[in-house]
């Protein structure tokens, strides 16, 4: 990371290897942060994330919010450098807030993409989140007594209908249950 005149440039070194697998040669390009920049901007990240590009010297090249007061200054969390890419870490961003931060490491080139939140937000999320569930499943409940009720009344008026039913035939229309005598006797 370089600055040239009014601008920071991003210098990439590109290994370029003959046919033998050698890299006698390398290219240096030089790419302006604005580029970086804008990719992290179009991630349409929800706003209290803090995504960083950090360059192999763990410096950064590309941060949202507020790249001017970070570009080029060492990035938080560097001894998770070696930390595997599948974890997330516990940090202190800027004025000693805490926050929680998980880095995508390149292998190859060094460079490393993080995303950190800070605790607060990330706890004021979470806290929206189970509101929400809380609330969307108080609602289904509610609409399962209800169904349940409304079913239960609809099965009662007919039991009732068939009750009244009953009540209603003439006696010599029911047929006697007929009984027998008939007795088992033991040797």
């Amino acid at each position: 990371l370089r600055r040239v005149e009014d601008r920071w440039m991003v210098l990439i070194d590109v290994p370029i290897g003959d046919r033998f697998g050698q890299t006698p040669y390398k290219m240096v390009i030089g790419i302006p942060n604005d580029f970086f920049q804008a990719v992290l901007a179009a991630q349409k990240l929800p706003a209290t994330w803090i995504p960083v590009v950090l360059d192999s010297s763990w410096r950064v090249v590309a941060r949202v919010p507020s790249v001017e007061n970070f570009i080029g200054h060492k990035g938080e969390g560097e001894e998770f450098r070696d930390a595997p890419t599948d974890q997330v870490h516990k940090v202190h961003l800027q004025q000693d807030v805490a926050a929680i931060a998980a880095h995508s490491h390149s292998a190859r080139y060094g460079w490393t993409t993080a995303i950190a939140i800070s605790e607060a937000d990330l706890f004021s999320q979470a806290f929206g989140l189970v509101f929400l569930s809380a609330l969307g499943g108080f609602a289904a409940t509610g609409f399962v007594v209800l169904l349940a009720a409304s079913m239960l009344t609809y099965v009662a008026g007919g039991i009732k209908k068939l009750a009244d039913g009953v009540h209603e035939f003439p006696e010599g229309i029911l047929q006697r249950k007929l009984t027998f005598r008939v007795q088992e006797l033991s040797n």
